[in-house]
C-alpha cells in the first residue's frame, strides 16, 4: 500500500478543558493558537511520552475554533427542531411542536445544554446527550400507533418527556 499523497486528519479537543477558563485573550487568533498548540505538544511530550510524534505532526495542525456554550445551545436548539420535523415527515398526524421561545423550551435546552460535556467533548457529546436524553422518548412515540396530535418536549428528571399539546 503506497501513502505517498495521503492526508490523514485527527481531531482532538485537547486544552478545551483550560481554555474555558484560561488567561489567555480568546478574541486574539494568535494567542489561541499558541495555547492550543502548547497544549498538544505537552500532550504528547508529558502525557503520551512520545515528543517525537508531535515532531512530525506540528507543521500540519490546524487550530479551529472551540465549542462554547452559545454555539452548544444553537446546536442544540437546531437538533431539536430537526428531530421535531423528521417526527412530522415519519408519521403524518404526529406532531412535536417544539418552539424554542418558550419557557417549557428553554428549560429543555438549558437541562441537556447542562447535560453535555461539551467542553471535554465538543459536539459530538452534545449529539449523544440527546440520544441518551431524547431518543428512547422519541422511539416510544413513533412505535405507538394510537398517539397522534400535538406533542411537545418537556424536561422530567434528566431526560426528555412528549407531552400531549401545544408549547406553555
Amino acid at each position: 500500500m503506497d501513502f505517498t499523497d495521503t492526508i490523514l486528519i485527527f481531531t482532538s479537543n485537547i486544552g478545551t478543558r483550560g481554555a474555558m477558563s484560561g488567561t489567555f485573550d480568546r478574541t486574539k487568533r494568535k494567542e489561541v493558537e499558541e495555547y492550543y498548540l502548547h497544549a498538544v505538544e505537552s500532550h504528547f511530550a508529558d502525557v503520551l511520552g512520545r515528543p517525537e510524534i508531535f515532531n512530525r505532526l506540528k507543521q500540519g495542525i490546524v487550530v479551529f475554533n472551540y465549542i462554547g456554550e452559545a454555539t452548544a445551545r444553537a446546536v442544540i436548539v437546531r437538533r431539536l427542531r430537526d428531530l421535531a420535523g423528521a417526527v412530522g415527515r415519519r408519521r403524518p398526524g404526529l406532531n412535536i411542536v417544539f418552539d424554542p421561545g418558550t419557557p417549557a423550551a428553554e428549560r429543555m435546552v438549558q437541562s441537556l445544554l447542562e447535560a453535555t460535556d461539551f467542553v471535554t467533548y465538543g459536539l459530538r457529546d452534545v449529539n449523544n446527550t440527546l440520544l441518551r436524553c431524547v431518543g428512547g422518548e422519541l422511539a416510544r412515540l413513533l412505535d405507538d400507533p394510537e398517539l397522534g396530535g400535538d406533542f411537545r418536549f418537556e424536561w422530567d428528571g434528566g431526560r426528555a418527556v412528549l407531552v400531549p399539546g401545544a408549547p406553555l
